[in-house]
């Protein structure tokens, strides 16, 4: 969408605080996550493959490949999640499932109670309730 202006091409931002996807829908962070999970996966099975080849070369090649797709296929996955979807909803959607499958029912509000800044709220204090007083005796 842009603006209907005669002249102007500005694009209409729908996610104004948050990171801009880079590659097919991840962002910076999830792109260094996925690469980073994709790799240590990927890495028991390129050393049993260089070991089975006789030849390092084998893993090197195999662990450089091999998670490039996967996180090319993740981010295509990620895309399909995101789209038409408000901002970290993929992360309130993995709550979610944690929290179904080890039977903690769903809870759409994060009881955490932190904020987005990394900051945590200060705990309530407690009212002290006012003790009703028996009324004074006059003389």
């Amino acid at each position: 969408m842009t603006d209907s202006r005669p002249g102007i091409e500005a694009p209409l931002v729908d996610r104004p605080n948050g990171e801009p996807p880079i590659v097919r829908g991840l962002t910076a962070t999830e792109l260094a996550w996925a690469a980073g999970l994709a790799f240590f996966c990927w890495l028991p099975a390129g050393l049993v493959l260089a070991r089975v080849a006789g030849t390092p070369v084998v893993a090197v090649l195999f662990c450089s490949i091999v998670p490039t797709a996967t996180v090319y296929v993740l981010a295509g996955w990620f895309l399909r999640l995101k789209r038409d979807r408000p901002q970290d909803y993929h992360i309130l959607l993995a709550k979610r499932t944690l929290a179904c499958a080890f039977g903690l029912g769903e809870r759409y509000i994060d009881r955490l109670g932190l904020w987005d800044l990394g900051r945590s709220l200060a705990k309530p204090a407690r009212r002290r309730r006012a003790r009703a007083r028996a009324p004074r005796a006059t003389r």
